[in-house]
């Protein structure tokens, strides 16, 4: 199941749920330069392997072909 959680994402049907019964408690709070900014997760994005990126004015890229390439 944690390699499908890696490869596809959270189902959608799964996402609800994981955020309704555990991570909308939670505070995230992510450091930028010295400032603090804290973040609740409403939702999620799109999978990884459907999430596309474009650097440097190439064709789309997904995030999963992105890492994979490192």
């Amino acid at each position: 199941m944690g390699h499908d959680i890696q490869k596809n994402g959270i189902s959608s049907k799964d996402q609800a749920l994981l955020v309704e019964k555990i991570l909308k408690f939670l505070w995230f709070i992510m450091l930028y330069q010295e400032d603090d900014c804290q973040y609740r997760l409403k939702s999620f994005g799109r999978p990884a392997n459907q999430h596309k990126y474009i650097i440097n004015g190439d064709e789309p890229l997904t995030a999963v072909n992105y890492f994979n390439d490192r």
